[in-house]
C-alpha cells in the first residue's frame, strides 16, 4: 500500500476490498449451490420417472391405456418436464405438455459453471406375456439451469445491494469519525507556520476531544514561549545597542582625545624654522589614519545620521559608504516617502538588518550588483528587500551563518516575516515584512 495514501483512503480501500471479497465468496457459494441444485434436480427427475414407469408396467397398472397414452399422462407431471424418454430405442416419448415458458437468456459463463454432466438411465423391462421393453431416460437441465440462474441472479443482486449499503454506511461513518483528524492536522500545520493564536474546537468523541485539548495547550504554550523569547530578544538587542552607544562614546572621548594629543605632541617635536622631522610626519599621518578608523567604528557602533536625520538618510549614508569602499560593486537603493517617518527602536532594527545584509553581499556573495529597497507593502507593513546577483548558496548552508540567524531573531522579535530565496549560482533575495502601526498614510 502506497505510503502517500491518507488514513481515510486506506480505510476506504480496505473496506472496499473486504466487500469485494464478500461478493466473490457469495458468488462462488451461489454458483456452487446452483450447480448442486441442478444436478440433484436432474437426477431426482430421472430416477422418479424411471420408478413410476417400472411400477406401472410391472404392476400392470396401465388400466386399459395404451403405452403412448400412459406416457403422455406421465409427461404432464412436474418431474418429467425436463426429460427425454425413448422406448424400445426407436420410439421417442411424447414432448411433455407442461413446459415453462422461456425466461431470460442464461449467460454462457453461468451455463458453463452449473451445467451438470449428462444424466442418462437405461432399463430393460420384462412384461408378462409381452416382449421385453428397453427404456432410455435422459435429463434435459435447461429449465433447471434457467430457474437456478433466476434464483442466483436475485441472490447476487441482493448481496451486492447489501454490500453497497454496508460500504456506504461504513464510508460515511469513517468519514465523520476522521473529520476531526483533518481539522487537527490543519491546526498542526498552522502551528508549524508559527500561527499559535488559533484554537481547535471541541469534539464529541472523547479521544478526539483529548487530542484537541492537547494541541490547543501545545499552541498556547508555544505562543507564550514565542512571546517571551521575543521580549527577551528585544531586551537583549536593547542592551546590545546601549553597550554600542557606550562604547562609541568611550571611543570618541578617550581614543579621539588621545589621538588629538599625540598629533599635537608630534607637532612640538620640531622647533620653528626647522624642517619637518620624518618621525613627526609619520606620527601625524598615522593619527589621521586612526581618526578615519575611529570615525568608521563610531558609524557602525552608533549611526548618528539615524538619530539626527531618520532611517532613509541613514540607509543612504550606509549605501554610500559601501560604494566608496567597494567601487567595483554597483549598489542601488530605493526608499518610499512614508518610510522617512519611521523613528525609534524599529528604525534602528531595520538599519541593523540592512547593515548586516549589505555586509553579507560584499563579504560572501561575490556579486557585481546589489539592491536595497525599503517600501510600504500596505499602510501598516514595512517591506525590506535585499537582492544580489552573486553566487548564492544551497539549502544545506541555510542558517549556518550568525548574520542570518541574528536577522531572523530581530524579525521575530518585531513580529515580522522572514523569507530567503537563494540557490547555488543564482544569487540571493531576502524579503522581510515588519508590522508598524505608527505610519500615517
Amino acid at each position: 500500500m502506497s505510503p502517500k495514501l491518507s488514513l481515510r483512503a486506506r480505510l476506504n480501500l480496505l473496506i472496499g476490498l473486504a466487500m469485494a471479497l464478500i461478493l466473490v465468496i457469495g458468488f462462488l457459494f451461489a454458483v456452487h449451490d446452483a450447480r448442486q441444485s441442478v444436478r440433484n434436480e436432474a437426477d431426482s427427475s430421472v430416477r422418479l420417472t424411471l420408478g413410476l414407469i417400472e411400477t406401472a408396467l410391472v404392476g400392470e397398472s396401465l388400466q386399459g391405456l395404451s403405452l403412448a397414452d400412459w406416457m403422455e399422462r406421465l409427461g404432464k407431471l412436474d418431474r418429467t418436464r425436463h426429460l427425454k424418454i425413448t422406448v424400445g430405442g426407436d420410439t421417442p416419448a411424447p414432448i411433455p405438455a407442461r413446459r415453462k415458458e422461456a425466461g431470460s437468456t442464461v449467460p454462457g459463463w453461468f451455463l458453463w459453471a452449473v451445467a451438470p454432466e449428462s444424466v442418462v438411465v437405461e432399463r430393460r423391462l420384462n412384461q408378462p406375456g409381452k416382449s421385453p421393453m428397453s427404456i432410455r431416460i435422459a435429463a434435459n437441465s435447461d429449465d433447471e439451469i434457467m430457474e437456478a440462474w433466476s434464483e442466483t441472479r436475485g441472490f447476487l443482486l441482493l448481496l451486492a445491494a447489501l454490500a453497497a449499503s454496508i460500504y456506504a454506511l461504513i464510508h460515511c461513518t469513517v468519514g465523520r469519525a476522521l473529520k476531526p483528524v483533518e481539522i487537527m492536522l490543519k491546526g498542526l500545520e498552522r502551528i508549524e507556520k508559527g500561527e499559535f493564536d488559533d484554537r481547535l474546537p471541541s469534539f464529541s468523541l472523547p479521544e478526539m476531544d483529548r487530542l484537541s485539548r492537547g494541541i490547543n495547550h501545545l499552541a498556547e504554550t508555544l505562543g507564550k514561549a514565542r512571546r517571551e523569547n521575543a521580549a527577551l530578544t528585544r531586551h537583549s538587542l536593547a542592551i546590545q545597542e546601549e553597550e554600542r552607544r557606550a562604547l562609541a562614546q568611550e571611543v570618541h572621548d578617550e581614543f579621539g582625545q588621545c589621538l588629538t594629543a599625540i598629533k599635537l605632541l608630534s607637532a612640538t617635536l620640531r622647533k620653528p624654522g626647522d624642517p619637518p622631522a620624518p618621525a613627526a610626519t609619520q606620527i601625524t599621518a598615522l593619527c589621521d589614519r586612526l581618526f578615519q578608523v575611529v570615525r568608521n567604528m563610531m558609524r557602525r557602533l552608533r549611526p548618528m545620521s539615524l538619530e539626527d536625520l531618520g532611517l532613509a538618510a541613514a540607509l543612504e549614508d550606509l549605501v554610500e559608504q559601501w560604494r566608496s569602499s567597494h567601487p567595483e560593486m554597483n549598489f542601488q537603493f530605493e526608499c518610499g516617502l512614508s518610510i522617512r517617518q519611521i523613528r525609534g527602536d524599529i528604525a534602528l532594527q531595520i538599519f541593523r538588518m540592512a547593515q548586516e545584509g549589505l555586509t553579507n553581499m560584499v563579504k560572501h556573495a561575490n556579486a557585481q550588483n546589489g539592491w536595497l529597497s525599503l517600501q510600504l507593502a500596505d499602510s501598516r507593513l514595512i517591506e525590506l528587500t535585499m537582492r544580489d546577483d552573486g553566487q548564492g548558496f544551497g539549502p544545506e548552508n541555510h542558517g549556518k551563518g550568525f548574520g542570518l540567524s541574528g536577522m531572523k531573531e530581530r524579525v521575530s522579535s518585531l513580529g515580522g516575516d522572514f523569507a530567503l530565496d537563494t540557490a547555488l549560482g543564482e544569487g540571493s533575495e531576502l524579503h522581510i515584512l515588519i508590522p508598524y502601526s505608527e505610519i500615517s498614510p
